[in-house]
């Protein structure tokens, strides 16, 4: 606070004693103020640009620890794949009869694993030959088994047709390499092919299919496509799902290997009809 007389000489204002006293004082808080101000801005500057640093390392930091985690989790992934593959192939090779599938060998299924490997891995072994080779199956077989799914498992979009006309024209050019192959044809909806994916394969290397392990599905196909009646066809089928049905797994042993499960030479027609007791009519 400054104290001014209102005695004006020389047009100069005169301070009092307590004035002359109270100005030194005044200027010197001025420039204490000024400086305080300018060290706080200069400080809060230093902690704008500290807490960017800060934010920007912590960002690549956890992208760091991100990736790496990542990595880690592929790797062990990788792991786990092998191990399930080399338990698989364990499995396997314990076959005695390694030329002759059927669903009562040990290795067909899914695996039952310890319980440190279920937490991590599920094990599920199948028989190619169980499905219809994209390869090798005949057009009419293939047109009644897309029948037989459309009624019995799940109406397709599409009749099959068309697409039938395109496996066969791709296969007829080269062997089809892949089942993803299948899904660059235009005549049949990418659902559909999910769906059909269970029943179907491009792998068998054979192109026939195991009588052992094949799909229901796919063993009424083949069967339904026969000339014959209908009564005929449907007995042929009762008795060779009966033939291998999960009821002889109980009564399996080695020595009855023979007995339970069908061989290549089975097929021939006296021996085919006499196992399943068909009727020579």
């Amino acid at each position: 606070m400054i104290d001014v007389s209102c005695c004006l000489k020389s047009g100069f204002p005169r301070f009092s004693w307590k004035s002359r006293f109270l100005l030194p004082v005044f200027c010197v808080c001025r420039s204490l103020n000024h400086a305080r101000g300018s060290i706080l801005i200069t400080t809060l500057g230093v902690i704008s640009i500290f807490s960017v640093i800060v934010v920007k390392l912590c960002f690549q930091s956890r992208q760091v620890i991100l990736l790496q985690d990542r990595g880690i989790a592929e790797f062990e992934n990788k792991v786990d794949f092998i191990s399930g593959l080399y338990l698989a192939e364990s499995v396997i090779l314990e076959d005695p009869y390694p030329h002759e599938d059927s669903l009562q060998d040990i290795w067909y299924g899914r695996m039952n694993l310890e319980d440190a490997w279920e937490e991590r891995i599920s094990i599920l072994i199948s028989d190619e030959e169980s499905k219809l080779d994209l390869n090798a199956v005949s057009e009419g077989i293939l047109k009644k088994f897309l029948e037989l799914y459309g009624d019995e498992v799940r109406p397709l979009k599409t009749d099959g047709k068309d697409w039938i006309k395109e496996v066969m024209k791709l296969r007829q050019k080269e062997r089809i390499g892949s089942f993803e192959e299948l899904y660059l044809l235009e005549d049949i909806p990418f659902e559909d092919l999910e769906g059909l994916r269970s029943f179907l394969t491009v792998y068998s290397g054979f192109g026939e299919i195991n009588l052992n392990t094949a799909h229901p599905l796919v063993l009424k196909a083949v069967v339904g496509s026969l000339v014959g009646d209908d009564f005929a066809k449907k007995d042929l089928y009762s008795k060779m799902m009966g033939f291998r049905s999960d009821k002889n797994k109980d009564l399996r042993s080695f020595q009855e290997h023979e007995i339970h499960d069908f061989r290549r030479e089975d097929l021939a027609p006296e021996l085919f009809m006499a196992k399943l007791r068909l009727n020579k009519t």
